[in-house]
């Protein structure tokens, strides 16, 4: 009952994950579509209206300029030529002002075309009432005087008029590129924060991944025997890999000269040690019990790590590192010890399957030697396809020198378990490197200290389990020791 509210908490949370990131995803769309719709406002309003104010603008000075030249003119023909020039400019006016309409936007842009509009009509109809009839007499000087004097103001409220208009749209314009600016500068942190918390998460399914591979690996060696089963399970993590990386894991494998010999083959030879120990070391388990504690004795790898990392110099700590790691060995010793924390029955434990325990324990140093390794000569690349890879072979080899008293037992439901490891593996991994990549590598640093307890959950619902109490008791207290470790390196130890 326990396991199954765990397992439902589990579920909430995963839930409440994915509940979290569509609603980033949908604040970060609506932004979008705000942005959509102020680019947009500014293309086909704002840009558009001060086009085609500019146009009426240039093509109502021309008229004015044709205005004194009929003025000017003493030729009849002359004047006839001039007269049909101003009405092809007022008619294209009035084209560019039936245009403007179609982009209006507000009352106070209706009410400006208006102005701009009734301001060029009343310089027309003045001109064509005033000045043309005293220019068409050979008048010139009136005419003159009459553009200059009464017809000067008018002309000059319709051109401030104008100028007003195209002055609101580029305000508009500003407007509305603050706006998109905005909209544009909140999705895209939006955007950072969803992919920093989309990488996260990946990087966080690894720990889960992880966590159900001991129990999964007990159920296929029972049925497949310890090193048959770990063979089988690795040749389908290497064709997972394979599959997922594609070309670019083919292409980064082709460069493997440029891979550092120390990276290559050194990690490459730890990495195939510590799956062959941990795979094998839970296949020989007597029980399943014994399996889970296997389990929880490799996943003292994180603040190993951390040890590992002080004495070669690549980390700073605080002195309460130590008092972590030896909470972290309370926590095996209440595991091995039972209820009673004595030592005879811890040791007995280790005497009644040595090889096994023994496996155990050189998984949970070969790692942090392996991750030290890496992060020291890896320089960015990543083989781990090619070292599952010869993990599979090793362990087949293996499988057919030496041969196996145990039968292979297939069935539907031992090929499922098989494909389901390989797949989590390869995800486990890829997620992984995702994660640290891309992601929050703090929170991926503090979750990976939870992997103790959450393989304790899920191979107790795998293989339906309940451990003891003492136990449980240890799973809290390699985790909280681990968590100290992780504290003291937070701040650089002082020099």
């Amino acid at each position: 009952m326990n396991t199954l509210t765990i397992t439902k908490r589990l579920w909430i949370l995963i839930c409440c994950a994915v509940v979290a990131l569509l609603a980033v995803g949908f604040v970060g769309i609506n932004a979008a579509h705000i942005a959509q719709d102020g680019i947009r406002n500014i293309r086909e309003d704002s840009l558009v209206g001060i086009s085609l104010l500019a146009a009426i603008n240039n093509n109502y000075q021309r008229i004015r300029v044709n205005a004194y030249a009929h003025a000017a003119s003493v030729n009849e023909t002359e004047m006839a030529g001039i007269e049909q020039r101003i009405l092809e400019f007022e008619n294209t006016i009035k084209a560019d002002f039936k245009r403007y309409e179609a982009t209006l936007n507000s009352a106070e842009d209706r009410a400006m075309l208006e102005a701009d509009r009734k301001g060029i009509t009343n310089y027309l109809e003045l001109f064509r009432a005033k000045v043309q009839p005293i220019s068409r007499k050979g008048d010139t000087p009136a005419s003159l005087a009459l553009l200059r004097n009464e017809l000067r103001p008018v002309a000059q409220a319709a051109t401030d008029a104008i100028d007003k208009h195209i002055a609101y749209n580029d305000k508009s314009a500003n407007d509305y590129a603050a706006k998109v600016t905005e909209a544009v500068s909140r999705a895209t942190q939006i955007a950072i924060v969803a992919i920093l918390a989309a990488a996260t998460a990946i990087g966080l399914i690894a720990v889960l991944c992880w966590s159900c591979t001991v129990g999964l690996m007990r159920a296929v060696a029972e049925p497949l025997g310890a090193v048959g089963g770990a063979a089988c399970l690795y040749t389908m993590a290497a064709i997972c890999i394979a599959a997922a990386r594609g070309r670019k894991g083919w292409r980064e494998l082709a460069r493997w000269r440029s891979m550092h010999p120390a990276y290559l083959w050194g990690c490459g030879l730890l990495f195939v040690v510590y799956e062959i120990c941990l795979s094998v070391a839970v296949g020989l388990a007597h029980d399943r019990n014994q399996a889970m504690e296997i389990g929880l004795i490799n996943y003292l790898w994180p603040s190993l790590t951390i040890v590992l990392a002080v004495l070669c110099g690549q980390q700073a700590a605080r002195w309460w590192l130590w008092p972590g790691v030896l909470i972290c060995l309370w926590g095996l010793a209440r595991v091995l010890g039972g209820d009673s924390f004595s030592l005879p029955v811890m040791w007995s434990h280790v005497l009644g399957n040595p090889l096994a325990y023994g496996m155990g324990f050189a998984a949970a140093l070969l790692w942090p030697t392996y991750s030290l390794l890496a992060r020291r000569f890896g320089s960015g690349f990543n083989a781990v396809g090619l070292f599952v890879t010869w993990t599979a072979i090793a362990l087949w080899l293996k499988w057919l020198m030496l041969g196996e008293s145990q039968p292979m037992l297939w069935s539907w439901l031992t090929a499922g378990q098989v494909l389901l490891v390989g797949a989590l593996t390869a995800l486990g991994y890829s997620c992984w490197e995702h994660g640290i990549q891309h992601g929050k590598l703090a929170l991926l640093a503090a979750a990976s200290y939870f992997t103790p307890v959450l393989s304790a959950l899920m191979a107790s619902a795998l293989l339906q389990v309940l451990p003891g109490w003492s136990f449980w008791q240890g799973v809290a207290l390699v985790t909280l020791g681990s968590l100290v470790c992780w504290w003291a390196t937070r701040t650089p130890a002082p020099v």
